[in-house]
Parts: C-alpha cells; structure tokens; sequence
C-alpha cells in the first residue's frame, strides 16, 4: 500500500523479494512507507504517511491519506490473522481493508468495504529494526514500577 502527495491510496509493487520469501521484501520507495501509532486510551492505531497526513477511510469504503488529525475515521483495530504472520485492518464502520482485485483486469484498488477477512484484506506489517523490542527490553520494562503503584502499596 503506497499514497501519493496528493493523498491517494494505491497498490504499489514490493521489490527485494527473494524467491517466494515475502519475509524479504522491503519498501521500494518512501510512498510505501506508514507510521503506524498507537491511539492512546483506546486498541486503536492510527497510520500516518510519508508526508504527514492520516490514513482515512469514508463510509462508502474510499482510502486516502489527507486528514491532518485523528478522527473515528483515522483509526483502525489491528486483528491478527490465521494466514502466515499477517493483519487485518478493521475501520470505524467494522469493515476492513483490503484488496480489490477487478474482474477483467482493470486496475487495482485497496479499499476499506470488505465484509470478512481473507486473504486479500491480510497485511503483512514490517518494522525498522532499530524500533523492535528485544525479549531483555521487554523483560525490564514490566519490572518497572510507576510512582503511582509505589504511592498505593
């Protein structure tokens, strides 16, 4: 999934695939590049494109990427999915995203009007290494142990 400047949403090619190994396949240019965040106080994530602007999804299903701030419309519900190692992207209206493959091989779409997951609403999501928790990090973190809880002992 990739946008352009003007806030397009569109299918774009991965490169660097080795074989069939989709494990390898990385990011061909920065338009396929999506920050995705944590909505605080909620399971929600929002996913920010490469020039600044929220991922949106309208209620007829229409992706685009030119909100400056997170609505009900900016946030979506990560489920984890039965195919490989992917994930499914639920909207506000509980549809989710997915590929739209045209009969007649006109040109595809990613919308966000799927009824169920399969395998064209299945994502696979990629992480800079630099930003991964190593097992010891994760261990420290629930040592940790706020002022609050320290207070209520």
């Amino acid at each position: 999934m990739a946008c352009d400047a003007t806030g397009k949403v569109y299918a774009s090619t991965l490169e660097n695939i080795e074989g069939e190994n989709l494990n390898t396949a990385e990011p061909a240019e920065v338009k396929q590049v999506w920050v995705i965040t944590k909505i605080h106080g909620t399971e929600h994530y929002s996913l920010k494109s490469h020039h600044g602007k929220y991922l949106s999804c309208d209620k007829f299903g229409v992706l685009s990427a030119t909100k400056e701030a997170i609505s009900h419309e900016e946030s979506f519900a990560a489920i984890k999915t039965d195919v490989g190692s992917g994930w499914a992207f639920q909207t506000a209206r509980d549809k989710y995203i997915g590929v739209d493959d045209p009969k007649g091989g006109g040109t595809i779409e990613i919308r966000g009007d799927a009824e169920e997951v399969g395998f064209c609403q299945t994502w696979m999501i990629r992480g800079q290494a630099r930003f991964k928790k190593t097992k010891k990090e994760e261990n420290k973190l629930k040592d940790r142990i706020t002022r609050k809880d320290l207070e209520a002992q």
